[in-house]
């Protein structure tokens, strides 16, 4: 109800997680999971995941082993075709997108619309490490990897705790834009749990530089949450949407109208 309006208005950012991307297509399987990841990492290592082997662990064990790790990574994480959901997007002007998947789905996706004549506005792709300032051209979207883009291998990922731990002791622009709105409101986040330690150091620098009595509404969608997330996603003010990413988005596209940028300029001008 409430996030449908902030949608048709071009004012609502998005957070996206692997839940978005999960199993589209590669040239060799389908994106992985982070436990599909960590067991491909160590195949390719000649190892088994152990009771307490992490994603970081793997990482941290095939960036030494495996040769030409950052093309091996490419391949796991190259897609070829985005889902028309996915594409139709970029059909809708939003006020940000975020997104912590190293995949090029969305860059994927953005062609694709691109070529049917019906994206919303320029869409402009940033990683974490570029200023934000880049992302300040009047009439373009910023599409921001926060994690580092497959697209951009050599800039590096967040995966690792080290990379973890480097993200947090930086003022990353984009980062600290993210946990600005995630302060403000007007956030959905959809396939991403929030475990993220760099976003919530970002997110508690910023809490405790600016105290805001009354934070801005966001929302979460995800699938059947369990009883203590959704009473902890409740606490820190998310209102939560039981759905898959596709779900979702289906049910904004068959409620809302796509319009361009320029539309909506057009109907706040003729308001005012």
């Amino acid at each position: 109800t409430n996030v449908c309006p902030l949608i048709a208005s071009g004012e609502a950012s998005l957070l996206l997680g692997a839940g978005f991307s999960y199993k589209n297509p590669t040239k060799h399987s389908a994106l992985p999971s982070g436990d599909e990841l960590r067991d491909i990492l160590l195949s390719q290592c000649g190892k088994a995941a152990g009771a307490r082997t992490s994603l970081k662990d793997a990482y941290l064990l095939a960036q030494r082993k495996i040769p030409d790790f950052d093309a091996f990574l490419e391949s796991c994480f190259t897609v070829e075709k985005a889902l028309p959901w996915q594409e139709k997007i970029f059909s809708y002007v939003w006020n940000r997108l975020y997104t912590t998947n190293i995949d090029n789905v969305l860059s994927v996706a953005y062609e694709q619309a691109k070529r049917t004549g019906k994206t919303a506005a320029d869409f402009v792709f940033f990683n974490y490490v570029d200023p934000s300032i880049f992302g300040a051209t009047i009439g373009s979207i910023p599409v921001v990897s926060i994690h580092g883009s497959i697209q951009r291998a050599k800039d590096g990922f967040i995966f690792s705790s080290l990379e973890y731990a480097n993200a947090t002791n930086k003022i990353l622009d984009w980062h600290n834009e993210l946990s600005a709105k995630m302060i403000v409101g007007g956030l959905i986040v959809i396939g991403n749990q929030l475990d993220e330690p760099d976003i919530e150091a970002h997110l508690a620098s910023r809490n405790s530089k600016y105290i805001n009595s009354n934070p801005g509404q966001n929302w979460i969608v995800m699938p059947n949450p369990d009883e203590i997330k959704h009473e902890n996603y409740i606490a820190a003010g998310y209102k939560i949407i039981d759905a898959t990413a596709e779900e979702f988005f289906k049910v904004v596209f068959a409620t809302i109208k796509p319009k361009s940028i320029e539309d909506l300029l057009i109907e706040t001008n003729s308001v005012i």
